[in-house]
């Protein structure tokens, strides 16, 4: 990832800028930007001072970043991640430049960052026992604790895993240290913590390695930035539970800055998820009444999963590149399922429920079908020019001019069919002998050949009969149809001024 490619998505919306306004200077630029990846989801890249307001280090990895091209005797480069699901648009980033998008029309995979897990913990307004301490590595003494608002999505997993997601720790109120005004402080997670049961101290104890959180601060009015990595592995850092709620204790230490940042969290018991449900459906496989399909009736119900709290609600209809279809705060929608082919799996609707950046989903698997025969109204014989005369034949014993069935045939949904011929017939004119019967088993795609001396002049001394159905694009086929006629032609050069021309004696279904 490059250090000109910082995608956040925000209030600004469309108008946010391109990559190349994100090289204007820290506090005009990247505070504005990297101050909004709380709201959202996805990756943004950002250049940040030293926490203390000194002067930018050479190389960001005397704290745990990553030092990028910009680092040589400018701005450490830091990798922004936010938290998932959220209502805001999304930024999503690729090598050779971003775009921002509705929030869900991109699957996951697109997104470096983690979808939160497990339970949502928060504090509350009047909680005083959420805070984190800054203090001089090489002196615990000279040190300041703020209150903080926090809140964590909490999974613990069976088999003793467990994983922090959607960290978010932010300062109450504005404090000074070392001289310089704290304040407008918050801390995200940077990716999932995680660990494992210690039975020993009965607790879960979180993977060093894991352990990584962006820090955005204003001193003295003026925005800073860094990206800490590796929990201070002693004491262990851990999560507990304490009733239903948690308690965590994890330590950062910023050696580049002498300081030691101790985060201490109280959260309570985990608000119940969204919930979403599709209730009814007025046909998962409608029968097609139409080359377009058929349409559906869907309705749904949600929750926010909090007492008083609405649930943004979202229809999303999307069969096709060129047809999709968003409906916000609907409790039913009527959406048009194409007609595709007859093994095309079908097309899914999703309902979903959010609140905050939890989201609860449903899903239908929708189905035109088409099980309606096609029939047969007329037949039509369509002979090529000159059928019938020995002038485009290469050999009078085998002639091979072709007059097959095109018909007048209808379906309620398909508009192209296919043939399928299972006898011709031929009897001499005037006595009715059958001359030859061609049989073609469980119906082939054939046409009507003269047959063998009974071209030209003797072209109407021959009576032709043909046993046919037509099958429509589902494979549905009509009942068999039975024409029987013969043909006449006024020239025997083998042109198209006066072609054969198909005579019918009957024209019925059997």
């Amino acid at each position: 990832m490059l250090a000109d490619q910082a995608f956040c998505a925000s209030a600004y919306g469309s108008s946010m800028p391109d990559a190349g306004a994100f090289r204007g200077d820290v506090n005009e630029t990247y505070g504005a930007y990297c101050a909004m990846l709380g709201p959202i989801r996805n990756w943004a890249q950002v250049v940040g001072n030293g926490l203390d307001g000194a002067a930018p280090l050479p190389d960001a990895s005397a704290d745990g970043g990553e030092a990028g091209p910009e680092a040589e005797g400018t701005r450490p480069l830091w990798m922004c991640f936010a938290r998932a699901d959220c209502e805001e648009s999304r930024a999503v980033a690729t090598a050779d430049g971003g775009t921002c998008i509705p929030n869900g029309v991109l699957p996951n995979t697109f997104d470096p960052g983690n979808a939160p897990r497990g339970n949502l913990y928060t504090n509350t307004p009047s909680d005083t026992t959420s805070t984190v301490r800054v203090e001089k590595l090489s002196d615990s003494s000279n040190g300041v604790t703020v209150a903080v608002d926090a809140r964590a999505s909490v999974d613990t997993n069976a088999g003793g895993i467990f994983t922090v997601s959607d960290l978010q720790v932010t300062q109450r109120a504005a404090t000074t240290y070392l001289g310089q005004t704290v304040e407008n402080t918050f801390a995200r997670l940077d990716d999932v913590w995680h660990g494992t049961w210690n039975s020993s101290t009965n607790k879960f104890e979180f993977e060093p390695s894991s352990g990584t959180i962006q820090i955005r601060i204003d001193l003295n009015g003026n925005p800073q930035w860094r990206l800490l990595q590796n929990f201070v592995s002693s004491p262990a850092p851990f999560i507990t539970k304490s009733g239903s709620d948690v308690v965590m204790d994890v330590a950062f230490a910023d050696t580049a800055n002498d300081l030691l940042i101790k985060v201490h969290l109280e959260l309570k018991a985990p608000q119940d998820r969204p919930t979403a449900t599709i209730t009814s459906v007025s046909n998962t496989m409608p029968e097609c009444t139409g080359p377009g399909g058929a349409t559906v009736s869907l309705s749904a119900s949600a929750t926010s999963g909090v007492s008083g709290v609405g649930t943004h609600t979202t229809w999303l209809w999307a069969p096709s590149d060129e047809y999709q279809a968003v409906l916000h705060n609907a409790s039913s929608i009527t959406v048009n399922v194409p007609l595709e082919s007859s093994t095309h799996p079908g097309h899914v609707v999703t309902f979903a429920s959010s609140r905050d950046v939890w989201t609860a989903t449903d899903t239908r698997l929708l189905r035109a079908i088409d099980t309606t025969d096609p029939s047969i109204t007329s037949t039509v014989i369509t002979p090529v020019c000159g059928w019938g005369t020995s002038a485009i034949e290469p050999s009078q014993n085998v002639p091979v001019a072709c007059a097959p069935v095109t018909g007048s045939f209808s379906d309620t949904c398909s508009t192209e069919f296919s043939v399928q011929v299972f006898y011709i017939r031929v009897y001499d004119w005037p006595s009715g002998t059958l001359l030859h019967t061609y049989t073609y088993g469980n119906g082939s795609d054939e046409c009507i050949r003269p047959y063998p001396g009974k071209l030209d002049s003797n072209i109407a001394n021959a009576d032709y009969e043909i046993d046919y159905r037509v099958l429509d694009a589902w494979g549905n086929h009509s009942g068999n149809r039975r024409w029987r006629g013969y043909f006449y032609t006024g020239s025997s050069s083998g042109g198209c001024s006066t072609p054969a021309i198909p005579v019918t004696i009957s024209d019925n279904n059997l």
